[in-house]
């Protein structure tokens, strides 16, 4: 760039210094020593009252100066420009942005043949007699990418950082500790206990406040240098630098344990959480971040198994665990191909008579090295994986065929009934799946159940709504699993198309520990009866506890008081025959006996069920 002579005086030389004067860019001139020769009018309003001369570091803020000293000048000297960002600080303000080019070149004498051609570019700093610098004002840009980045990085929330910005942290921090060779990182992974219930009990905002006044609590109990982070629902994870050994990690678990738990004023009443927190230290500076949060993921899953509201380390034994985890990820595809999954029945008894009234279909996978897996085991691999939709399709293929020949001849079927999660059922496809299933098998109304679990109605009441409605159309039962487990509104059950409800595994596993057990059950069974519902209490394994529910009113059982899972040839041998009630010994009906049978009489019956199956 050539600059105009200042003795040079024509029109067009007085319009260009007009322009330039004027214009919305920063522009300057500097000697080649630094020293600021020209401002225009912006620029000269960004420069600092004081003597003469004043250089150009005196314009741009330290960060800015550093980068012009060690790259910019070295351009402009070896190639004849530079461009890139810089910053303008304001007294009492918010600092300017701009978008900087830098060129290089020779004053031009007015004696000079205004013809000849422009001297070609200086080389070295000697030779640079002039150094153009022309600003874009992009601080509007810089503002707004600031925001994208903080709402990417930060909770909208709680204003703590995001999965993203702590696994940038704990990057950074890996890195340090491979360079230097300093003390290795811990990861804790947090998840609220009984936050759902004030969630669903007080509502969505009582919630947030409840978050919002956790995350502080855990931002009062770790360290200035540790990095508390909320990565969504009621988990949180915190990367504590530079611990040495367990017992840190220890100090910090135990204050938050007790932290969280104090109660937390609401506006609209008292929310009461506890924690639960895996935690691992990193064992080499070369593990990747992902991996390590998953060792605190596993870990706090291992504390939640364990009781809650504690924390766990992870360990050689999860260690093993996660190993073999991550191997039956890698197998289960193949798995499926090769046909070592199979679907076995769990019979469900009328409580009244002790028959069979229903089957519920569930998977096994017979692994060649590990024997029989439960759902338990894998189904969250298959969604990791992708390939659930492929275990579901099994399910519902052998529930279709096998009602279909177990109630040849019934006037009143026995459901087989096939259990569905969230994902499934927000799936339109699996629902269409399940449809043409039961028009391909020919099965009647009311031969295929739907079991659902609460949660999942609870937190997509719509979306389930319009899944039920039209599963119920084309004759599939519907029945609400893991009721009495948490609040519901008991009016919503005709909504969702329900004739039949499963009572939480848990409200019978209480009803030895607490005394208002029973009452609870009481209560639960008297609203299913009230709604004309069907109710099937799992987990029932002693006979007290069939006695008890025959008192209740509960319609069905299942559990060891009836029978473990079978296999299908195993279900046609009862059907046809090979039963303790079959043939000329069959157990008297309550017809036979013209009244119905009595509590001993069903037990009996349950007991000679068990044994034949």
């Amino acid at each position: 760039l050539q600059t105009v002579h200042p003795s040079a005086a024509t029109p067009a030389a007085d319009q260009l210094r007009s322009l330039v004067a004027h214009s919305a860019d920063l522009i300057v001139f500097v000697d080649s020593c630094g020293t600021i020769t020209y401002a225009n009018e912006l620029a000269a309003s960004l420069l600092p009252s004081g003597p003469l001369p004043i250089t150009i570091a005196s314009l741009f803020d330290e960060a800015s100066v550093e980068l012009l000293r060690d790259t910019a000048i070295s351009a402009v000297e070896t190639v004849g420009e530079w461009h890139g960002e810089v910053s303008v600080p304001r007294l009492g303000d918010e600092p300017l942005h701009f978008s900087l080019r830098m060129r290089g070149g020779r004053v031009v004498d007015a004696s000079e043949d205004e013809n000849a051609p422009a001297a070609p570019a200086a080389r070295t700093r000697n030779e640079l007699a002039v150094i153009s610098v022309v600003g874009r004002d992009i601080t509007d840009r810089k503002i707004a990418d600031a925001m994208l980045v903080a709402q990417a990085t930060r909770d909208a929330l709680t204003g703590l950082p995001t999965r993203a910005l702590l696994l940038e942290h704990l990057d950074r921090t890996l890195a340090r500790a491979r360079r230097s060779g300093g003390e290795l990182p811990a990861l804790m992974f947090l998840d609220l206990d009984g936050f759902k219930a004030v969630n669903d009990g007080l509502g969505h905002e009582a919630g947030d406040e409840l978050l919002i006044e956790v995350g502080q609590r855990l931002l009062d109990c770790v360290r200035a240098t540790d990095v508390v982070a909320r990565f969504g629902g009621d988990e949180f994870v915190i990367l504590l630098e530079n611990v040495n050994d367990l017992a840190i990690a220890t100090q910090i678990a135990d204050r938050i344990l007790a932290r969280v738990a104090e109660p937390v004023a609401l506006s609209c009443g008292t929310g009461n959480v506890g924690t639960s927190i895996g935690i691992t230290l990193a064992t080499t500076p070369d593990i990747e971040p992902e991996s390590l949060l998953g060792e605190a993921d596993t870990a706090m899953y291992r504390a939640k198994q364990l009781g809650k509201r504690r924390h766990q380390f992870y360990d050689k034994e999860l260690r093993a665990l996660a190993a073999a985890r991550a191997q039956l990820r890698d197998q289960i595809s193949d798995s499926i191909t090769a046909g070592q999954f199979h679907v076995t029945f769990t019979p469900v008894a009328a409580v009244d008579t002790g028959e069979l009234s229903a089957f519920e279909a569930g998977l096994r996978w017979h692994h060649p090295q590990r024997g029989v897996l439960g759902p338990g085991e894998f189904m969250d691999l298959a969604r990791e994986v992708g390939v659930s939709r492929d275990l579901d399709r099994i399910v519902i293929d052998a529930a279709v065929t096998h009602t279909q020949r177990w109630n040849l001849g019934r006037d009143e079927p026995r459901p087989v009934w096939v259990t569905l999660g969230v994902q499934d059922l927000l799936s339109g496809e699996l629902v269409r799946v399940i449809a043409r299933a039961i028009e391909a098998g020919g099965v009647g109304p009311g031969s295929i159940g739907i079991e659902i679990p609460l949660a999942t109605l609870s937190k997509h009441p719509a979306e389930a709504e319009r899944a039920l409605q039209s599963l119920s159309f084309n004759g599939v039962r519907i029945a609400i699993d893991d009721f009495g487990s948490d609040q519901f509104v008991t009016s919503q059950l005709q909504r969702f198309h329900a004739d039949s409800v499963k009572l939480d595994r848990r409200m019978m596993m209480s009803l030895s520990k607490d005394r208002d057990a029973v009452g609870a059950l009481a209560a639960v069974l008297a609203i299913c009866n009230s709604l004309g519902l069907n109710s099937v209490a799992k987990g029932v394994d002693r006979n007290a506890e069939l006695e008890l529910l025959q008192e209740l009113g509960c319609t069905s059982v299942q559990g060891k008081v009836v029978s473990r899972p079978m296999q299908p040839a195993r279900v046609d041998g009862l059907l046809n025959g090979v039963a303790p009630w079959a043939g000329d010994n069959a157990w008297p009906t309550s017809e036979r006996l013209s009244s119905s049978l009595t509590k001993s009489q069903v037990a009996e019956r349950m007991l000679r069920l068990r044994t034949a199956a």
